[in-house]
C-alpha cells in the first residue's frame, strides 16, 4: 500500500493530502479510538523483582511496582543465608540477583498490579487480541509453600468478566529440591475488558512463607498483519453512481493510498492493513463528501459516500 498519484499533479496531490491530514488529526483526536495500545512489551511493572539492589535479609518490605500488599511479601537476594534458592538451582536461566518471597511471616502474602488496556478497546472488542503470561514459581525443599499469578480481567464499570492463573508448582513438581520452575499460559483478551490486575500470590504452609516467584511476564501479542480489501460506492443524490471520484484511504501514522471511482461509482482498496482504523475520504471537482472513520478487522465492503 501507499503512495499512487496516478493523474493527479504532484501540487494537486499535495494540497489534497496536507488537508486529508489535517482532517485525520481531528477525527482521530475525538474518535474513540484514540490511544494507545501497548503490544509486545512486557506490562507487569518490576517483573524481575530488581528494583531493589539494596535489599538484604529476608525482612517485610514495600516492593516496588506492587500495591495493595498483604502478609509479609518482599524479595530475596539468590544465595542468601538460610537455605534460599541460589544461582545454581532451578530457576530462571537470566535470574538477575532477586527473587519474590512470601516473607518471614506463616501468613497468606498477595501483592496487586493493574493496567489500563482501554487503548486495546477496538482490537480487544473484534476478540483479536491475545495474550502470553509466565512466570517462575517454587519453594524450598520438600515444603509446600508455594506461589501463583492470578490475571484478573475488567471490563469499565470494573467488573470482573474474566480470569486466569499461573503456577503454582508444587514441592511435588519440584522433587522436593529447591528452586522455581517455569509455567506459561496464552489466551484471549475477554471482550469488553478495560484493565488488567495481577494479583501475585504466596500461599504458606508451616512456618515461614517459602513461596517464590521470578520474572513475571505479561505481554499482549500485536494482531496479525493480515492485508484486506476495503470497498464502496460514491453516488449523488439520486443514487447515480459516480466515476472518476478520488477516494482517499489514511492510516493513523498518514500513510494514504487513492483510487479513482469506476463509470459506475465503485471503488475498491486492496492490500489494507487489518486490525487498525482508517479514514477514508472523497474528493470531486464538482461534488463534496463527508469523510468517515472506518474500523478494519477483516474486508469491508457496502461502504456509501453520498454527495451532500
Amino acid at each position: 500500500m501507499f503512495i499512487k498519484e496516478g493523474l493527479m499533479s504532484s501540487a494537486t496531490w499535495a494540497g489534497l493530502r496536507l488537508s486529508v491530514v489535517f482532517m485525520l488529526f481531528v477525527l482521530f483526536a475525538s474518535a474513540s479510538i484514540a490511544g494507545q495500545c501497548p503490544v509486545n512489551v512486557n506490562l507487569i511493572s518490576n517483573g524481575d523483582a530488581e528494583a531493589q539492589q539494596t535489599v538484604t535479609g529476608n525482612s517485610d518490605q514495600d516492593v516496588t511496582g506492587w500495591e495493595n500488599e498483604t502478609g509479609a511479601i518482599t524479595v530475596v537476594r539468590y544465595g542468601e543465608a538460610g537455605g534460599f534458592p541460589t544461582a545454581t538451582d532451578p530457576g530462571p536461566a537470566s535470574r538477575g540477583n532477586f527473587f519474590f518471597s512470601g516473607g518471614p511471616s506463616s501468613a497468606l502474602a498477595t501483592a496487586t498490579q493493574r493496567i489500563d488496556v482501554s487503548g486495546c478497546s477496538t482490537l480487544i472488542d473484534t476478540g483479536g487480541l491475545t495474550y502470553d503470561v509466565s512466570g517462575y514459581f517454587g519453594g524450598r525443599v520438600g515444603q509446600n509453600d508455594r506461589a501463583r499469578l492470578d490475571l484478573q480481567f475488567y471490563n469499565s464499570s470494573n467488573t470482573q468478566i474474566g480470569l486466569a492463573t499461573i503456577g503454582p508448582v508444587t514441592a511435588a513438581d519440584r522433587g522436593n529440591a529447591t528452586g522455581l520452575l517455569a509455567r506459561a499460559l496464552n489466551g484471549s483478551i475477554p471482550i469488553a475488558t478495560r484493565s488488567i490486575e495481577f494479583v501475585l500470590f504466596m500461599i504458606p504452609q508451616a512456618g515461614d512463607n517459602d513461596g517464590y516467584a521470578d520474572n513475571l511476564r505479561f505481554v499482549i501479542l500485536g494482531p496479525t498483519a493480515a492485508e484486506v480489501a476495503v470497498a464502496g460506492r460514491v453516488s449523488d443524490g439520486y443514487g447515480r453512481g459516480i466515476s472518476l471520484a478520488s477516494v482517499l484511504i489514511t492510516d493513523l501514522q498518514g500513510n494514504s493510498q487513492m483510487v479513482r471511482t469506476s463509470s459506475f461509482g465503485y471503488f475498491t482498496f486492496e492490500g489494507v492493513r487489518a486490525g487498525q482504523s482508517y479514514l477514508i475520504s472523497v474528493m470531486h471537482k464538482r461534488y463534496a463528501f463527508d469523510p468517515q472513520v472506518v474500523d478494519v478487522s477483516d474486508s469491508v465492503s457496502g461502504i456509501s459516500f453520498v454527495a451532500k
